[in-house]
């Protein structure tokens, strides 16, 4: 029974392993999709103007005459001025002065041109509502990961546990189970209809619900949960409502997250917006994984390991809070080896380095002794204390011993200081010979 029980709990090891990387790289590829149509659709817009260029001279005007200091070449506006007049356009200012006018009135000599304006700010308009429409749908698609991880998280522990389903959670007719087919699919549809049932509510169910469930504490939803109901509840109105604020967001949402907001505001999302969500779903997420995972199976190392290469993902794309939950996880767990909660606790003091934050580690950092760790640590420890003298005195060394390859010195994001000093430039930068001809290639750490 005790193996039967092992090899259940390496089971779920294995599970939340892939699960997890496939549920990060989900999240690479939302990203990556956002920046790739911004990039379409901001070719598209140049596009655009540029085709309507002329149609749309009466409104560059206007922006001009109420803004000078938007257009640095006093030219253009002396062309638009000459284009406006040899065509009878004329601005009239309206609501103030002639000579600082709040918005002006476009009158035409014929309705070619107007229509011709129309037409261009018909167009503008399509293409800022495909943006918006673009951000929408990626944060719709987002909670949408969520709802599929936290699913298959469920369905992990269930697998594990099938006692958890109980004889009342689900009564089918002799009809029901011979249309099923067996008592196996039996089961699954249970499960899956109660995954189903637990995830139908919002944020603040889902955590009531798994604290209870997989029996987590989850004390570091703390400082995330307002963020996650906030997100999950505007995602709520895109979907429900056009994006109108109801009385619902208003009362569910803390009133930190909502500055300025009213009822019947229109929410929209912005790059930022999106990000910072994306951000906060995958710590707070991923942090419950690595939860259960250590309950359920403490000691397998495919968990740090797991957790190590997804924090260099983000410490390699500047993403330094999820690297920050991340490697706090693991630097904390005292169930992994000494080199993976140090390889952590690594990638956690560079975390809060680069996003300005040194101060609160650094006479930790500077207090560890690292004397009888291997030296690439000792070199980590050098460039994050911004120790030129040890760290240029100590990498020839290292070089020569093969504990560092090139790709190591020129990708991780630990030595990026290091690596911006004149003597990384002069001595290492694009400089083949310090680099022993068979070396091997460094790992992500």
């Amino acid at each position: 029974m005790a193996e039967k029980g092992n090899e259940q709990g390496k089971g779920v090891g294995r599970v939340l392993n892939t699960e997890m990387r496939q549920f990060s790289n989900n999240l690479i590829a939302l990203r990556g999709f956002v920046d790739i149509t911004e990039q379409f659709l901001s070719a598209s817009a140049e596009e655009r103007l540029s085709e309507h260029s002329d149609a749309l001279a009466p409104l560059r005007l206007a922006m001009l005459r109420l803004n000078p200091e938007m257009c640095p070449e006093d030219d253009d506006r002396e062309k638009l001025e000459e284009y406006c007049k040899e065509r009878g356009i004329e601005l009239a200012a309206k609501e103030g002065k002639e000579s600082d006018p709040k918005s002006f009135n476009v009158q035409f000599s014929d309705s070619k041109t107007a229509a011709s304006l129309r037409n261009a700010l018909r167009a503008m308009s399509r293409m800022e509502y495909q943006t918006k429409h673009m951000y929408c749908s990626a944060l719709i698609s987002l909670v949408s990961s969520a709802e599929w991880f936290l699913s298959r998280l469920l369905h992990a522990h269930y697998k594990v546990h099938p006692k958890v389903v109980t004889d009342t959670d689900k009564c089918l007719s002799l009809q029901d189970l011979m249309n099923i087919g067996s008592l196996d699919d039996a089961r699954d549809y249970i499960i899956a209809t109660k995954v189903e049932e637990q995830l139908r509510g919002g944020f603040e169910v889902w955590v009531v619900s798994l604290k209870k469930l997989l029996k987590l504490s989850m004390g570091y939803l703390d400082a995330l949960k307002p963020a996650l109901v906030e997100v999950y509840q505007r995602r709520n109105l895109l979907v429900h409502c056009d994006g109108v604020v109801n009385t619902q967001y208003m009362t569910l949402v803390r009133e930190s997250e909502r500055e300025g907001v009213s009822v019947g505001d229109q929410l929209a999302v912005s790059h930022d917006y999106i990000d910072r969500a994306i951000s906060t779903f995958e710590r707070a997420l991923l942090l419950i994984a690595a939860e259960y995972w250590k309950r359920e199976v403490p000691e397998d190392a495919l968990r740090p390991r797991a957790l190590i290469d997804i924090s260099y993902e983000h410490l390699a794309a500047e993403r330094w809070d999820v690297a920050e939950s991340l490697s706090r996880f693991m630097m904390t767990d005292a169930r992994v080896s000494e080199s993976m909660r140090l390889s952590g606790r690594l990638n956690y003091w560079q975390s809060l380095k680069w996003q300005g934050r040194f101060a609160e580690v650094e006479d930790e950092v500077a207090g560890t002794d690292m004397s009888a760790k291997d030296e690439i640590y000792v070199l980590a420890k050098a460039a994050l204390l911004d120790d030129e003298k040890q760290f240029f005195e100590l990498l020839p060394t290292l070089i020569r011993s093969h504990k560092i390859a090139r790709d190591m010195l020129e990708d991780w994001p630990v030595f990026r200081a290091m690596r911006e000093t004149e003597a990384y430039t002069q001595n290492y930068e694009g400089c083949d010979d310090v680099w022993p001809e068979d070396e091997d290639s460094g790992s992500d750490a």
